[in-house]
């Protein structure tokens, strides 16, 4: 998604650019159509600057912020952890499924930057944590606990739960997992992973 709007952001000012080239070309540099082309122009890249391009920057940080994550996930396949990453329920995406003996457990990241106060967590972030966890536990048909990790933020209480859903810092994410009592075996780990890749495609 962030590639294909850099994309067309970039197609957009090439094509500002050469329609104000081309209008200079056919009728001169110096008369009132190649100024209001000009002007035109300028004014398109403003606005490509002030609407396009933060939401371009906010998708690249997102985007980095899950891959940060999903690093750290990867890292835990040794230990049994197996992922299903960027799932999609049809009505939006779970960033990823974690399943592994200590349960089944969505993860919603988000790149926030800075000094977090978790008194202050934006409420639709817990209520989407929490859908997802939700719709995922209606096809797995086991309980899911929903995760909301921050993978830039520092967070003034690392780890809290607020309204059904665990809130903490991607730094957190490996021991909070390890420390999860077993709730599945070994089998039933492989079979729910299986079952729950198939069903999301």
């Amino acid at each position: 998604m962030t590639r294909r709007l850099a994309a067309r952001v970039l197609a957009a000012i090439l094509t500002l650019v050469t329609i104000g080239a081309m209008v200079g070309l056919v009728l001169g540099f110096d008369g009132l159509p190649f100024a209001v082309a000009e002007i035109a122009a300028i004014a398109g890249l403003f606005a490509l600057d002030r609407l396009a391009l933060p939401i371009v920057d906010r998708w690249d940080r997102g985007a980095d912020g899950e891959e940060h994550v999903g690093a750290v996930l990867d890292d835990l396949r040794p230990a049994g952890w197996m992922a299903i990453h960027d799932a999609n329920l049809g009505r939006g995406n779970v960033d990823y499924i974690l399943i592994g003996t200590g349960g089944i457990l969505t993860v919603e990241t988000k790149s926030h930057p800075g000094r977090i106060s978790v008194a202050r967590i934006d409420q639709r972030w817990l209520r989407q944590a929490y859908a997802e966890a939700k719709a995922v536990e209606r096809l797995a048909d086991h309980e899911v606990t929903p995760l909301l990790v921050f993978s830039r933020a520092y967070l003034v209480r690392p780890v809290s739960r607020q309204r059904g859903v665990t809130v903490l810092p991607a730094r957190m994410l490996a021991g909070h997992l390890e420390r999860r009592a077993a709730q599945l075996s070994g089998r039933e780990v492989a079979s729910i992973h299986g079952r729950l890749s198939a069903a999301l495609g």
